[in-house]
């Protein structure tokens, strides 16, 4: 039932759940975060890179940098 809820009709049941809210927006965090990895993976595996996507690349080689990776 709850993929059948709109994005905005879920966010407004959350505000009764405060625990579970907190649930959802780490598990749409991490969904995000494995999005834009997979984006740098698949741009540095192609040696091509999307001008939109230099944020991203960014991110990645100052982490890398300063040795989070």
């Amino acid at each position: 039932e709850i993929m059948s809820l709109s994005r905005d009709s879920l966010s407004h049941v959350l505000l009764d759940f405060p625990e579970e809210q907190m649930r959802f927006r780490k598990a749409a965090t991490l969904m995000a975060l494995f999005a834009v990895a997979k984006i740098y993976r698949v741009e540095l595996v192609a040696e091509e890179r999307d001008p939109h996507n230099r944020w991203i690349h960014d991110v990645f080689e100052t982490a890398r940098k300063i040795g989070l990776e």
